[in-house]
């Protein structure tokens, strides 16, 4: 991965692989960050200063929508570098103090209003994966008369997203009167189903919520993505690959446990004759 997402050590594990062309590497204990980046747009083959266009598409600018694989180095997408305050629509590399680089938008009539970021990862972990947790920054600039909505949604097909209403976000409508970039950061856990090589989507949208005038900047930074493998639990009174009959107590079940091979059982009370009880093992391939 090249310029798309630029990382460093975190405690969180990115446990996944980031469509960056052929730059195909598993990144673990790895944040994604936005050092390095410029604002000097987007490539396949991003240049120094550009994000990974593999990694990311942008929807809602007047000069059109960035699609992933595609190529956008000038106007809306390239507006380069500001500490905010900035009145110009389009996407910048706003430093936020202390040398912090997000990746920020001037929202303004025909510009992210509304609009989204996508960013797309690949399950690289060599296992399915039964979920992931999520945690981003956002800081906003509130500069501006107007409030903005901000909101939070994944999808494993890049259609069809599902909202996390958890993760919504309004700003405030009255500008601050000594405007400078104020932290939100988001924490969710998302079930869901990746197979191994499957596709993650993570969207951000913004839009106008009240107010009037000009717009408040707002960006993104410190994306982790953890998956979330499936738990192996035990059955007590059992042994890993031993067929066992005969009768259980419902205290020795804990749920379900995966035995050799990659089976998994399922056990099953059934009733007989006479009400005894009879534990049945149900098995299938994980």
């Amino acid at each position: 991965m090249t310029h798309n997402c630029f990382r460093r050590p975190a405690l969180a594990g990115l446990l996944f692989l980031l469509l960056a062309g052929a730059a195909h590497a598993a990144f673990l204990d790895t944040a994604i960050d936005f050092t390095g980046f410029t604002g000097a747009g987007f490539a396949p083959a991003p240049a120094p200063g550009q994000l990974d266009s593999d990694a990311w598409q942008v929807e809602g600018l007047s000069d059109g929508d960035l699609l992933f694989g595609g190529e956008q180095a000038a106007g809306d997408f390239a507006r380069g570098q500001s500490t905010g305050g900035v009145a110009t629509g389009g996407l910048y590399a706003f430093d936020t103090g202390g040398g912090n680089t997000i990746l920020g938008v001037q929202p303004t009539g025909t510009d992210f209003t509304p609009g989204s970021f996508t960013l797309r990862l690949r399950n690289g972990t060599g296992a399915a994966v039964s979920g992931v947790d999520v945690r981003y920054d956002v800081y906003i600039y509130n500069d501006q008369d107007r409030s903005a909505a901000l909101s939070f949604a994944y999808s494993t097909d890049g259609v069809a997203f599902t909202p996390v209403p958890a993760a919504d976000l309004l700003t405030a409508e009255a500008a601050a009167l000594s405007p400078s970039w104020e932290l939100v950061t988001r924490t969710l856990t998302l079930e869901l189903a990746i197979p191994v090589d499957g596709l993650l989507y993570l969207r951000w949208s913004g839009d106008d919520a009240g107010g009037s005038g000009s717009r408040d900047e707002y960006g993104l930074d410190e994306i982790q993505v953890t998956a979330l493998a499936p738990t192996a639990v035990t059955l007590a009174g059992l042994t890993a690959g031993v067929a066992r009959s005969g009768q259980l107590s419902m205290g020795q079940l804990e749920g379900a446990a995966l035995l050799t091979g990659g089976t998994l059982f399922l056990l099953r009370r059934r009733r007989r004759r006479g009400g005894a009880h009879r534990v049945r093992p149900e098995g299938g391939t994980m």
